[in-house]
């Protein structure tokens, strides 16, 4: 039986002097992401400006089942590389990067929960008849651009 601790929880804060802008499941919805992204511009511009650091951090699930996860992929890995912001990887992420190398498992779960949107995406063939798990993985790797492998590798 899972039991949970009513004990309290220990105070969790910020730095001092720092605002943090948390951003999950994007789900390959670039229109929504560069929307959000202006909001919190805007946000910022409207703010006290009692902080001195500013942080994005991407909380996972930015890929699958939307129609442009490279689009997302690619302003994520611009603010990573640029701006210090933050990707911690989702399952969906896992499940692209497991599917890359080949686990049967993985690429079926991928491809049933969005992963044939981010194919469609980077122009990419679903799974072949010809291809084993392993062939798909191998043509994955080759035809998905290696600083987004890099990023979710991270």
């Amino acid at each position: 039986m899972l039991t949970f601790s009513r004990k309290k929880p220990r105070h969790i804060s910020t730095a001092e002097n720092e605002r943090i802008y948390a951003i999950g499941d994007i789900h390959g919805r670039y229109d929504l992401l560069r929307q959000l992204l202006n909001d919190i511009v805007q946000h910022f511009e409207a703010s006290d400006r009692t902080f001195d650091t500013v942080r994005l951090l991407f909380l996972g699930d930015i890929v699958d089942r939307g129609p442009s996860s490279k689009e997302v992929l690619g302003l994520i890995e611009r603010l990573v590389r640029t701006a210090g912001a933050t990707l911690i990887r989702g399952n969906h992420e896992d499940l692209m990067l497991r599917s890359a190398q080949g686990d049967q498992s993985a690429q079926d779960l991928w491809l049933e929960h969005g992963g044939l949107q981010t194919l469609e995406s980077f122009e990419i063939d679903p799974p072949r008849d010809d291809e084993d798990a392993v062939d798909f993985g191998e043509r994955l790797t080759r035809l998905l651009p290696e600083r987004f492998l890099t990023l979710l590798a991270d």
